[in-house]
């Protein structure tokens, strides 16, 4: 296989070439090994900003080939933030600067966002099991799985042939004959990619797909819950497989894994099991041992829209990309998604995603509200003001006026802080 480019009007230039075009086959049966199929990297960053031609031509051992190109945009210095505060996984107190950084030297905007993340969030997906179709059909049948969560979403097109509603029995066979799942005994990444793109062009064309190559833990928390998209989890391994997303719960525990949920074609039901970061990827605890998880392709519904809540923008790189952030709606020990989404003069945007906990216990003296180092009777005032006369919040946000944590904010917890700053009760929880 050879990839090349070239200007809109310019000679052919080669990137490279790649005469191993091995890919994992998953069947839920035989071992199955990474593989990136027939791919090439790309190096573009001396490239001038511009349209330019894509080509890749394809040899067989006869002599024989054939060619296909695509027409792609190319911008060395795109708008893609980095997260400088809060970094993934942080914990956050306010006030607090939010910062990014970014190539682009046309930036006309950064937006900043919140989306609150509950410990535990799953996704209503189907169950369904292989084996009436055949001992290696987990492909076909992960992405029928995907396919009918967003048929109940109210994209119906992706399961209508005419006048009549497919079963998603009917749509596992469709994406095996897509995917060339008998021919192969089970089903590689880039088959499995272009059989579900090809089933949703004939389809309504309703959906959207992508793919993450070697993801982190991270990756998966924030495609699955703060995006909300079907995450189709490609597994190496003994066997290779490929599972459904269906749920993800807590933090890290003390071994380092995270517990996730999701759907498993081999067996029929929802499977709880682990998830773990290392040497920069990810592993999947399945049928007994670790697997590699080499790829998650995502499914969206081209009309879906994630809610978010606006926490403030920039629109000038003096001082850097910044916002100062002093919200009063946060809850101590609780997660949130921020994002940072920017946007230049050409209209393109891009976004990152960092994932915090909210805890304010580390930085600032229990009960010490107006944040002037000491915890006094001014502070019972301050509290007083903020319950009964809209005042200002505790500086470090309304969740720390839970003096007694009981999950209230009231006269208790007003009494709890009197009684601490005349040394007659314990201290407050924030």
């Amino acid at each position: 296989m050879k990839f090349e480019y070239r200007p809109q009007a310019g000679s052919w230039i080669e990137i490279g070439r790649d005469d191993d075009g091995s890919s994992a086959i998953r069947n839920g049966i035989d071992p199955a090994v990474p593989g990136d199929g027939f791919s090439r990297s790309w190096d573009y960053s001396g490239l001038s900003e511009g349209i330019y031609w894509l080509r890749a031509t394809v040899y067989d051992t006869l002599g024989r080939f054939d060619a296909d190109s695509v027409l792609v945009t190319i911008d060395p210095t795109p708008p893609m933030p980095a997260l400088v505060n809060p970094l993934p996984t942080d914990t956050v107190c306010l006030p607090m600067i939010l910062e990014i950084t970014t190539p682009d030297e046309n930036v006309s905007l950064v937006k900043f966002e919140k989306k609150t993340a509950k410990m535990t969030y799953e996704m209503p997906v189907a169950t369904l099991n292989q084996t009436p179709f055949g001992p290696h059909y987990c492909g076909p049948v992960a992405g029928a799985i995907a396919v009918k969560y967003w048929f109940d979403q109210g994209n119906i097109y992706c399961m209508r042939e005419g006048s009549k509603y497919l079963t998603i029995d009917t749509v596992a066979a469709r994406l095996a004959d897509n995917m060339l799942t008998d021919e192969n005994n089970g089903t590689s990444d880039d088959m499995f990619y272009y059989g579900l793109q090809q089933y949703i062009v004939t389809h309504g064309n309703e959906l959207r797909l992508n793919a993450y190559r070697d993801p982190e833990y991270l990756d998966y928390r924030i495609l699955f819950q703060e995006r909300e998209l079907v995450l189709i989890l490609g597994l190496s391994g003994d066997p290779g497989v490929y599972l459904v997303a269906a749920g993800v719960s807590g933090l890290v525990d003390n071994q380092g894994r995270y517990s996730i949920r999701a759907s498993d074609p081999l067996t029929g039901g929802i499977v709880d099991t682990y998830l773990r970061d290392i040497a920069g990827s990810a592993e999947i605890y399945y049928n007994g041992s670790w697997h590699h998880l080499d790829i998650i392709i995502t499914v969206n519904g081209y009309n879906h829209t994630v809610t978010r809540e606006y926490i403030g923008a920039d629109n000038s790189s003096a001082g850097g990309w910044t916002f100062a952030w002093n919200s009063i709606d946060l809850l101590e020990d609780s997660l949130y998604f921020i994002t940072a989404t920017v946007s230049d003069v050409t209209g393109r945007t891009a976004m990152k995603t960092s994932m915090s906990l909210y805890g304010c216990g580390f930085s600032y003296e229990p009960g010490d509200y107006d944040n002037d180092g000491l915890a006094n009777i001014a502070d019972a005032l301050f509290l007083i003001d903020y319950i009964y006369k809209d005042g200002e919040a505790p500086v470090g946000g309304a969740g720390r006026a839970d003096a007694n944590c009981d999950g209230n904010i009231d006269l208790n917890d007003v009494i709890y802080v009197i009684k601490y700053v005349m040394a007659q009760g314990a201290a407050p929880c924030y």
